[in-house]
This record gives C-alpha cells, sequence and structure tokens, in this order.
C-alpha cells in the first residue's frame, strides 16, 4: 500500500513537471509569434511610407491591383472555355469510337456470314461439278458408237443416227446401238427416211455433209459441256 501511494506521488509530481515544461513551451512560442508579428507590422509600416515618399498613393496599387485582378479573371475564364471545348471533343470523340466500334461489329459478323455463304456454295459446287462429271461420263459413254458410227457413215446413216439420238435424249429410253453401227459392210442399207425426217433434222452450220472443218453441234457437244464445267 505504501509503494502504491509512493507510486502516485512519483507520477503526480512527472505530470506536474511535464505540465510546468509544457506551459513554458506554449508561452516561449506566443512569445516568439508575436515577435513576428511585430516584425511583420513594421515592415508593412516601413513599405507604406516608402510608397507614400516615392509619391505611389492607395488609389494607384488599387488599381493595380484591379487589373491584376481582371487578368486573372480572363485567364480563368480562357481556361473554362477551353476545358468545355475539349469536353464536347471528347464527347464527339466518343460518341464516332462507339459508331465505329459498332461498324466493326456489323462488318466482321458480315464477314462471318459472307465466310459461311462462301463455305456453303464452295461445298454445292464441287457436289455440282461431281454430279456434271458423272453425267458427262455417261453421256460420253452413250455418245460413243454414235460418234464412232458417224466417222465412216453415209448421210442416211446419219440420219438414222440422229434420229436415234433424238428418241435417246427426249426419251431417255433405249440406250442399244443400232444394228448400221455394228459393221457397214455386213449390214444391209437402212431403209429410207420418211418425208417428215428432213424437216425433224434441218441443214446443220457445220456443212451439209461431216466433210466440213466445223464442228457439229451434236458431235461437239460433249466437248462444249466439258468446257463448260471445267470453268
Amino acid at each position: 500500500r505504501q509503494e502504491a501511494e509512493m507510486l502516485r506521488r512519483e507520477k503526480e509530481s512527472a505530470l506536474a513537471e511535464e505540465t510546468q515544461a509544457t506551459l513554458a513551451a506554449l508561452d516561449a512560442m506566443r512569445k516568439a509569434h508575436e515577435a513576428e508579428v511585430a516584425r511583420e507590422v513594421a515592415k508593412f509600416k516601413r513599405e507604406f511610407l516608402a510608397n507614400m515618399r516615392t509619391g505611389q498613393d492607395i488609389g494607384q496599387l488599387h488599381r493595380e491591383h484591379e487589373a491584376e485582378m481582371e487578368e486573372i479573371k480572363q485567364e480563368i475564364l480562357s481556361l473554362s472555355e477551353k476545358y468545355s471545348i475539349k469536353c464536347v471533343e471528347s464527347a464527339a470523340l466518343e460518341e464516332q469510337l462507339r459508331a465505329a466500334n459498332e461498324q466493326l461489329a456489323q462488318a466482321q459478323q458480315h464477314i462471318l456470314q459472307l465466310d459461311s455463304r462462301n463455305k456453303q456454295l464452295r461445298a454445292h459446287l464441287v457436289s455440282e461439278a461431281n454430279e456434271n462429271s458423272a453425267d458427262l461420263i455417261r453421256l460420253e459413254e452413250k455418245e460413243k458408237p454414235v460418234t464412232t458410227c458417224w466417222r465412216g457413215g453415209r448421210p442416211d446413216t446419219i440420219a438414222a443416227a440422229l434420229a436415234m439420238l433424238h428418241r435417246r435424249h427426249c426419251n431417255s429410253g433405249n440406250e442399244s446401238v443400232p444394228e448400221f453401227c455394228v459393221g457397214r459392210s455386213s449390214s444391209p442399207d437402212p431403209s429410207p427416211l420418211r418425208k417428215a425426217e428432213p424437216k425433224r433434222y434441218p441443214i446443220m452450220p457445220c456443212g451439209q455433209a461431216f466433210l466440213s472443218p466445223l464442228p457439229c453441234p451434236v458431235s461437239g457437244m460433249v466437248a462444249e459441256r466439258k468446257k463448260i464445267f471445267e470453268h
């Protein structure tokens, strides 16, 4: 108990000493501040008196101050106007950027659609080319016997071959080789054409006979269709 009392007294003594030191420091700071204020006041008085001696009055100082304030005000207004213009330009640029991004997204979507369409068309063309190649091969096989027969046949034999081709392309039925194509030496002459047959097969652009250098429409049909498919 005595020790606690002793500690309390020591604490109070230390606190009192610290308080006294703080008060002394505050008093020193107050005196220093008062001295600084006094020096500033004396300096202002000296400058004021010096200005009065040189002929400058308070009105002149006021006018100079007003001019400086007006200049500062104009500068602030100019900066404010420039800032407003920059804000408007920034908003316009943001709008242009947004529109450009939208156009870019639309262009990318359009490119994807075109690419997909291109793939579909390519697949369709490949499929159609394969089908046309198969049709071309079948057509060449069908026309091979008739072409062989045309190379050495007489006009009446060629007319009969044309009649067979007409029936084959129109009816898509009989694909057998006629008897007159098996061999000219052993086969009898074909029967004469009916009167209606010459009307069904008019004169061809390649000449009256197959001795003309121009390609016959029927015999050149295979080559023509082959060129179309290749392109």
